[in-house]
């Protein structure tokens, strides 16, 4: 298992050693049942649709 900023690296087109803070973002009270991160995607990747949370 590698840390999730190392796995998004590629897919991503970052390299792995750009500060994951400036796409990754956990908040301080991710222990919290109701807690929720978020990855900022480059605006140079293009989806073609959209997938709702599980």
């Amino acid at each position: 298992m590698r840390p999730l900023h190392q796995a998004l690296a590629d897919p991503l087109g970052v390299s792995e050693y750009v500060d994951p803070r400036s796409y990754l973002h956990v908040p301080v009270d991710f222990a919290d049942d109701d807690a929720e991160s978020r990855v900022d995607l480059p605006s140079h990747l293009a989806f073609t649709g959209t997938r709702s949370p599980r």
